[in-house]
């Protein structure tokens, strides 16, 4: 897999690209995590994600086209918010947690995470720890505990400005825990 980023000036998401087998297999893997686990919901916001990305593959988004030595590559690419996709992945290495993975999953699941890890320190280098953090802190939380308070974080997420996004980040993942989830409130009350 060879993923690419592109992080959008609003610094509300990214762009992620690749070629078609690098997300074709991206697609696969996130499918994959879901399939035989009770905290990921097959149907849920993973699928969301599967599907986003195999409609970026067929073309629906934007397209780009490289030179690789002699070759000229078509590239894809799609659009994503921070939050959801944050939880997303949470959700993929949530779904792979308790079960077997085969070297290929292996694999794709790390550089999956170093894309991830590497993403967030271009944009969010001083809170790049924090955020880290507050994901690791997710793992093995259900997809309907997360996926019941999405929407209040991206909607609040979306309409901080930039620096705020920069500064909030780390505390709004934080407050999907539910031990922590009265972050949000501090944040939304000011208080």
């Amino acid at each position: 897999m060879m993923l690419q980023h592109r992080i959008l000036e609003s610094n509300l998401g990214f762009e992620i690209w690749g070629d078609f087998g690098t997300l074709y297999d991206l697609r696969k893997l996130v499918l994959d995590a879901g399939e035989s686990n009770s905290l990921v919901d097959y149907e849920g916001i993973t699928t969301g994600l599967a599907y986003t990305i195999r409609k970026a593959y067929e073309g629906s988004f934007k397209q780009d086209t490289i030179r690789v030595g002699d070759d000229m590559i078509t590239q894809y690419g799609f659009q994503v918010e921070w939050i959801p996709f944050l939880i997303q992945v949470i959700l993929v290495r949530t779904g792979f947690s308790v079960r077997a993975l085969n070297k290929l999953q292996r694999s794709q699941l790390l550089y999956l995470e170093h894309f991830v890890e590497i993403t967030i320190n271009t944009a969010f280098s001083i809170e790049f720890a924090e955020i880290i953090f507050r994901m690791e802190q997710l793992l093995g939380i259900s997809e309907d505990k997360l996926a019941s308070i999405l929407d209040s974080r991206v909607e609040y997420f979306s309409g901080l400005s930039v620096q705020k996004r920069r500064e909030q980040l780390a505390i709004l993942i934080g407050s999907f825990h539910p031990s922590y989830q009265h972050l949000f409130s501090k944040l939304v009350g000011g208080v």
